[in-house]
């Protein structure tokens, strides 16, 4: 704030007066500054909206997330995208990769993964799922919640796999969903592979916010909010907060897959809490398929509550002090390790 000297007049003021008509000085200005600023406000974000509306596009093509093959399954969810690649041989096992939710999360998120068991294991057959509400996959205006992405990835393995028990791979918020899928139905899975997942941190107390979601979804500025949630800063930011390499091609495709028509249905429902689940430290003690999670470090990796699962005969924790949440990004080699280890 510049600081306005006024000029000495003729007229002489006595000390006492002078110090009287400072506060009725700042009190009279105090309003009109006030004002100014509110003004200033709504006319930066009157501005900002114009140019959001203007010049973010919300349609771009959209490619493949990933290689090998692209193809939808029908589903009570409507269209899934899936990506497959390798050749099944008869008595082998296959694996399904699962990314995590967030506001642009897609099969990218598991491309490292992908890339090396479809290059380094041709006997091997390997999937990767966009989950409904993401990637390629259906994104119309639903309920989005825990029982319903439990439920589609059931109907997904039901209908892919034919009762075959497969090998799951997944990620973050995207493990909770395959934990409760796994303990519903637990004859479609064979061993499960958790990195970073969610619902084990000490302080995780996210409820449900029916309130704040229909606020997103007033709109008049609900493409706004998520035009900032997902600008290239608000993306890069958040991808160097869980990577200790900065990865930009998944920045790139993060940006792009969430710039699309109905991009804001399902992260809307992630913001307002309501795909999390509650106990779900309960949820993955019960589960009696060999079990085997990998912890990265950082906001989005706490797992305090973790060490209820150490003693559990089925389940093995790993811990990478050098890597974000997204361990296989930064550690590709030592994470396959532990996964070949624990395929075995």
């Amino acid at each position: 704030m510049q600081t306005v000297r006024i000029p000495d007049t003729t007229f002489k003021y006595s000390k006492s007066l002078q110090r009287k008509a400072a506060p009725q000085t700042a009190q009279s200005i105090a309003p009109l500054v006030a004002f100014a600023g509110a003004l200033s406000m709504i006319g930066a974000g009157l501005a900002t909206a114009a140019y959001l509306r203007r010049n973010i596009q919300h349609n771009l093509p959209q490619l493949p997330a990933l290689g090998g093959e692209l193809r939808f399954l029908d589903s009570n969810a409507g269209a899934l995208a899936y990506y497959s690649s390798g050749a099944h041989k008869r008595g082998s096992t296959a694996m399904l990769l699962v990314h995590s939710i967030n506001a642009a999360a897609s099969s990218y998120e598991m491309k490292p993964l992908y890339d090396h068991y479809t290059s380094g294991s041709p006997n091997r057959k390997i999937y990767a799922l966009d989950l409904p509400g993401f990637g390629l996959s259906d994104r119309r205006s639903r309920d989005y919640s825990p029982a319903f992405y439990r439920d589609t990835l059931i109907e997904f393995m039901q209908q892919k796999f034919r009762g075959r028990p497969v090998d799951v791979v997944s990620l973050s918020l995207g493990c909770e969903f395959v934990a409760l899928a796994a303990q519903k139905a637990p004859q479609l899975f064979r061993r499960l592979i958790f990195i970073s997942p969610s619902g084990l941190a000490l302080e995780q107390k996210i409820q449900p916010n029916d309130k704040l979601l229909r606020f997103l979804q007033v709109p008049a500025w609900s493409r706004l909010i998520f035009d900032a949630l997902t600008s290239r800063p608000s993306l890069n930011y958040f991808l160097r907060q869980s990577q200790r390499n900065f990865d930009q091609g998944l920045a790139d495709y993060a940006y792009q897959t969430s710039h699309q028509l109905e991009a804001t249905h399902a992260p809307f429902h992630f913001i307002s809490g309501k795909l999390f689940s509650s106990n779900m430290v309960e949820t993955y003690a019960s589960l009696t398929q060999p079990s085997l999670a990998l912890f990265g470090q950082g906001e989005f990796a706490k797992h305090e509550m973790a060490d209820e699962l150490r003693n559990l005969e089925q389940w093995r924790l790993v811990e990478f002090r050098r890597c974000g949440s997204l361990v296989h990004f930064d550690d590709l080699a030592g994470v396959v390790t532990q996964i070949n280890r624990h395929l075995k």
